[in-house]
C-alpha cells in the first residue's frame, strides 16, 4: 500500500461477507451500487481535462486535451498532437509511478482513437476512504510536469498556439 493511501478495513468480517454485513448498518442499498453506471467527475487543467471514476475496485480516468487547444490548421494540431502522443506519455508515465507508488500492471495507460484521449487505470483501490482527495494532488502533479520546459520534452502550446514551447 502506498504510503498516500488511507483506507479503512473489516478486520472481523470475511471479505465475501462485508456487504451483507454493512448492509445492517446503513440506509442505503448496497447490492444496487455495484450495478450503477460509474459517474466521471470532471476537472479541468491547463494541460488537459481529466474525467474520473471509481469504477468497481479501479479508478478511471479519461484525459482529453484542453479546450484552448487549436486544433483548426494542420500546422496547429501537428504541434499538439506531438504533445499529446509524445510528452503526455512521458509525463503521465513517470508521475504516474511515483504518486502511486505503483508499477504495471496494477497501472495502466491506453491511448483511445476514436476519442484521441488517453484512458488511465489504477487497480485495486477501491479501499480508499476518500478517493477525490486521493486524486487531486496526482493531476496538480501532472498539470505541473506538463507545464515545465526539459530538454527532450515540448509543453502545450501556448494559448492555443500552432507551436509547442
Amino acid at each position: 500500500m502506498a504510503t498516500k493511501e488511507r483506507s479503512v478495513q473489516l478486520g472481523e468480517v470475511e471479505h465475501d461477507k462485508a456487504v451483507e454485513h454493512l448492509a445492517g448498518h446503513t440506509p442505503y442499498a448496497l447490492a444496487s451500487i455495484p450495478g450503477a453506471v460509474p459517474e466521471f467527475e470532471k476537472l479541468k487543467y491547463y494541460s488537459f481535462i481529466a474525467e474520473w471514476a471509481l469504477v468497481g475496485a479501479d479508478i478511471q480516468v479519461k484525459f482529453f486535451l484542453p479546450k484552448h487547444a487549436n486544433l483548426n490548421t494542420p500546422e496547429a494540431r501537428q504541434a499538439w498532437m506531438d504533445y499529446w502522443l509524445k510528452t503526455f506519455t512521458t509525463k503521465i508515465d513517470r508521475v504516474a509511478r511515483a504518486y502511486f507508488e505503483a508499477e504495471h500492471p496494477r497501472l495502466v495507460v491506453k491511448w483511445t482513437e476514436e476519442f484521441e484521449s488517453w484512458w488511465f487505470c489504477a487497480k485495486s483501490y477501491d479501499h480508499l476512504i476518500d478517493v477525490s482527495a486521493f486524486l487531486l494532488p496526482f493531476f496538480e502533479q501532472l498539470d505541473q510536469a506538463l507545464r515545465q520546459k526539459e530538454d527532450d520534452t515540448e509543453t502545450p502550446p501556448e494559448n492555443g498556439g500552432a507551436s509547442p514551447g
